[in-house]
């Protein structure tokens, strides 16, 4: 039984270790911004890998708002559609080349 406490405990100790180190990391990225995805700019029908928003900007979409869906986590693949509102965390810089970015007319991306 000891035995049993002793792991238990061992195991309740590295989780809270490990919400801790995850809660640091994620205070760093600031509140998740809503940005809508405007017709006519670079971002649609284009993919989240495609666009290369993370790797450009820093920036992370946490989620995709389409009508009443909501894709929670997004992959690369998913393609955004005018009226999309992505809901994008990071630095105060990295959200902001974000939003540059996908507000970036079609011509200026060709």
């Amino acid at each position: 039984v000891a035995l049993s406490r002793q792991t238990r405990l061992g195991r309740e100790s590295k989780e809270t270790h490990a919400l801790v180190d995850a809660n640091q990391v994620l205070a760093g990225m600031g509140s998740p911004e809503p940005v809508e995805v405007q017709p006519g700019t670079v971002a649609v029908g284009k993919t989240l890998a495609e666009l290369r928003l993370r790797g450009l900007t820093g920036a992370t979409v946490l989620a995709i708002r389409r009508n009443d869906e909501s894709v929670l986590v997004p992959s690369g693949h998913d393609r955004l559609q005018a009226g999309d509102v992505l809901a994008l965390a990071g630095t105060e810089d990295a959200v902001t080349a974000a939003k540059e970015l996908l507000a970036a007319p079609e011509a200026a991306h060709s």
